[in-house]
């Protein structure tokens, strides 16, 4: 049986502007129609908002609903076209070309699609969503490269959005850049705590770690081993572009390679198994390995890295609840998160009301960003 252990979360959801001239007993048949849309019966809600938009032929919000009634009832023509009205409104937002563009993909026009998206970010240069959609785009044609290009400029300009963290985080996994695939998914964790996706990034991230942390037993010719594969920024190569000590220091101190020299540290050539104690010990270990690293260093390197939910780990780590945080992030049936939290029930409800006077707000905390 699933268990339960919640977040606290404030959720802002997109809020269509009714006309003030809508009366009272009209929006109350607006709320009646998306009900009736919500329940499934989507005729009932069409035929509300259809006789409700000729007496309002110009509001947004009625315009809008009824294109989303037209897209459940999958008539994206009428979808296409009552949004396509919409366009010039000055009440417009970004979700519309979402929209818009989702009804042309699902219409089989994907060109379309993607130019509906990004004539939407002319005008919203900062939407995720946006970013989001076209890089959903390149994902179903296996251009994943370009996918996660699109996803992180989704998280550059607007950090506070989910999605993007949660796509990036998929396919960094499966690349020879695993560590930001955790750290994409801490971030989606705290924007999206309590979701059946924020599960998966909880076991994402513990798989980042037991996939690329390997104990080589020792032969005749070699001692016990433990590689650590989070990053491939140790392959340097070296050139005359590269060979000035500034540049080779950079590179060496990059904070891939600081956080994996951690989890080095962490573990000894005699462990031949990582619990999920161990994996709490680590993680921890590696966080103030590369923030005392960092502040040794000082100003004798010039990094542009972008790592904020370290930061913010480091508030929980000192707060006292780095235990209980590590089994709420990546806990699940499968291992022994849900067990610690049970025990120590009453500090995670501590750590649950400090989080949520403590916000992780990207937009506000720093962005949580890979760099080239």
């Amino acid at each position: 049986m699933k268990r339960f252990f919640l977040l606290f979360i404030f959720v802002l959801l997109p809020l269509f502007a009714l006309s003030q001239t809508v009366t009272e007993q009209d929006k109350e048949k607006i709320y009646e129609a998306i009900r009736e849309m919500d329940s499934g019966n989507v005729n009932k809600s069409i035929e509300i908002l259809q006789g409700l938009q000729k007496v309002y032929p110009n509001d947004y919000g009625i315009g809008y609903e009824l294109s989303l009634a037209y897209y459940r009832k999958e008539n994206y023509d009428s979808a296409i076209a009552t949004l396509s009205s919409l366009k010039n409104h000055k009440d417009v937002e970004p979700y519309l070309y979402q929209a818009l563009g989702n009804a042309y993909d699902l219409k089989g026009d994907r060109e379309k699609a993607k130019e509906t998206y990004n004539e939407g970010l002319k005008l919203f240069p900062k939407s995720g969503s946006l970013y989001l959609e076209l890089g959903n785009c390149e994902l179903m044609e296996k251009n994943y490269i370009e996918a996660l290009l699109l996803y992180e400029k989704g998280i550059e300009v607007d950090p506070d959005f989910s999605s993007n963290y949660y796509r990036a985080s998929q396919i960094l996994i499966l690349t020879n850049e695993p560590l930001f695939a955790a750290l994409y998914g801490t971030v989606y964790r705290f924007l999206d705590p309590n979701s059946e996706r924020s599960d998966e990034m909880g076991a994402l991230i513990e798989e980042v770690y037991r996939k690329n942390i390997s104990f080589i037993p020792a032969t005749d010719s070699t001692k016990r081993q433990v590689k650590v594969t989070l990053t491939n920024k140790n392959n340097i190569k070296i050139s005359e572009e590269n060979m000035t000590p500034d540049i080779l220091f950079g590179k060496l101190a990059a904070f891939e390679l600081t956080y994996e020299r951690g989890v080095l540290a962490s573990l000894t050539p005699d462990k031949d198994t990582l619990t999920f104690e161990d994996l709490i010990q680590l993680r921890g270990d590696a966080l103030e390995f590369y923030l005392n690293e960092r502040k040794e260093m000082g100003d004798a390197i010039k990094t542009d890295e972008q790592v904020a939910i370290l930061k913010y780990e480091k508030k929980i780590k000192d707060a006292g609840y780095w235990r209980v945080y590590n089994a709420w992030l990546m806990g699940n049936e499968f291992n022994e998160g849900y067990d610690i939290l049970e025990a120590e029930l009453d500090k995670f409800k501590e750590f649950a009301k400090w989080q949520s006077e403590h916000r992780f707000v990207p937009s506000q905390d720093g962005l949580t960003l890979r760099l080239e």
